[in-house]
C-alpha cells in the first residue's frame, strides 16, 4: 500500500515498496519545538500509525523526492490507459453493492444529477478526505 520512508522505522506498522509514497519533509521548521512543547504538556512520541494514546509526533508527507505525490498519481496513473477502466469524477456514491463474499462488485452514485443504479466496475476518483466518512456512513458500507 505505501513505501514509507518517513519518522518511524516499525515495518509492523509501515509498508514498503507499495505505490504511495511517504517521506519526512526535506526541511521541518520548529518541528523540534513542537516536539519539545507536546513532550512538555505531557504527551509521549508515537508512531501515528501504532496504538493510540494522546501523543505527538512529527508529520510526514506524500511526497517522492520532494515532490507531492497523490493517491491518484500512485494509483490510478499507471492503469488510466486500460480499456476496462472507466474513471468519473464528482460523482456522489449513494450505496456500495457487496457479494456473497463481502467483495464490493458494484455501486450506486449520482453524476450531473442522474442517477446511476448498481453500475459494475466503477472506481470514483476525487474523494476528499472531508467526505470519507460520509462514504462510510453510506448504505451497503461502513458502519
Amino acid at each position: 500500500m505505501e513505501d514509507y520512508d518517513g519518522s518511524f522505522s516499525n515495518d509492523d506498522l509501515h509498508g514498503r515498496h507499495g505505490p504511495l509514497h511517504i517521506e519526512k519533509p526535506p526541511i521541518s521548521p520548529m518541528k523540534n519545538e513542537w516536539l519539545a512543547a507536546g513532550k512538555e504538556i505531557g504527551l509521549e512520541l508515537k508512531d501515528p500509525n501504532g496504538f493510540q494514546s494522546q501523543s505527538i509526533f512529527p508529520i510526514d508527507y506524500t511526497t517522492k523526492r520532494g515532490t507531492k505525490f497523490s493517491t491518484h498519481r500512485a494509483y490510478l496513473d499507471p492503469v488510466m490507459q486500460r480499456s476496462n477502466l472507466r474513471v468519473i469524477t464528482y460523482a456522489h456514491v449513494e450505496k456500495v453493492i457487496f457479494d456473497d463474499q463481502n467483495n464490493a462488485v458494484a455501486v450506486s452514485y449520482i453524476h450531473k444529477n442522474r442517477s446511476h443504479p448498481d453500475d459494475i466496475k466503477v472506481i470514483v476518483e476525487g474523494m476528499k478526505k472531508s467526505f470519507e466518512m460520509a462514504l462510510l456512513w453510506t448504505p451497503g458500507l461502513g458502519f
